[in-house]
């Protein structure tokens, strides 16, 4: 079987949970994880040395390696802001 690959975008409380929780569980394999914000991506790295932190959404979206994302940004585009 072969194992998830999924990549992140946006870690507020929701993502960071989710991510959290399915670095825990294990079956999964993070390919890469984004944030608006530069401080919760370093936060992420330290905790979590091994992860790669995509340069954008974008980059994370167009990633070979990213089979599935999860995206917890809506709030923020319905909002009307922007990355």
């Amino acid at each position: 079987m072969v194992t998830p690959s999924v990549g992140f975008i946006g870690l507020g409380v929701m993502g960071h949970r989710m991510f959290s929780n399915m670095t825990a569980h294990g079956g999964f394999t993070i390919a890469s994880v984004w944030d608006p914000s530069r401080a919760v991506c370093n936060s992420v790295k330290q905790a979590y040395p091994d992860v790669r932190i995509s340069e954008s959404a974008e980059a994370l979206v167009l990633d070979e390696k990213v089979g599935w994302s999860i995206s917890r940004v809506l709030p923020r585009l319905t909002a009307g802001m922007h990355f």
